[in-house]
Formats: structure tokens, C-alpha cells, sequence
């Protein structure tokens, strides 16, 4: 959430950017802009959840059985927790 964030104010101030180098006042008002937007409890937790099964997956080369093996759950859980977030193991395949 925190990287996800900071790159959102890198990519606005980037995307405002008038000049070559940055103000203060055009990060700080980025900041604020991005600090209104926490999100709910509920949505953070999905989020977590999801960024970690692709990281999962991404470290696994979408070998679905070495990723809940990592995630210390059984496959039919893990295959239940990808089809919750509408993940496919196939497309972290390498190749």
C-alpha cells in the first residue's frame, strides 16, 4: 500500500510537473491529495491479500502448489483465494 502510494505521488507530480525539477508545493499537494484516499479497512485487506498472492505467484512462476506451499495453505484454499481475486496462476507462468 505504502510503495503503491508513493508511486501514485511520484507518477502526479511527474504528470503536473511545469519544469524539470519539482516544488514542494507540487509534492505537497500530491501528499495531500493522496492522504484523503485512505481506504476503508475492508479494502486494504483485499488489497494486501491480492498484491500477496501475485507476489506469490509472480516468485512461484505461477506454479499455483509452490505458492500456497509458501503461503502455508492447502491448494484447494489457494485456488479458493484466486478465484476470489480473479487470478489466474497460468498467466504468471515464465515463458
Amino acid at each position: 500500500g505504502n510503495i503503491r502510494q508513493l508511486a501514485n505521488v511520484v507518477e502526479q507530480c511527474c504528470v503536473l510537473a511545469t519544469g524539470p525539477l519539482l516544488t514542494l508545493a507540487q509534492v505537497e499537494k500530491a501528499v495531500a491529495g493522496e492522504s484523503r484516499a485512505i481506504p476503508t479497512l475492508a479494502e486494504a485487506r483485499r488489497d494486501f491479500e491480492r498484491d500477496y498472492l501475485e507476489r506469490l505467484l509472480r516468485l512461484t512462476g505461477g506454479n499455483a502448489s509452490d505458492a500456497a506451499r509458501l503461503a502455508d495453505r492447502n491448494r484447494t484454499e489457494f485456488y479458493r483465494l484466486l478465484q476470489k481475486h480473479e487470478l489466474n496462476a497460468a498467466a504468471f507462468k515464465d515463458g
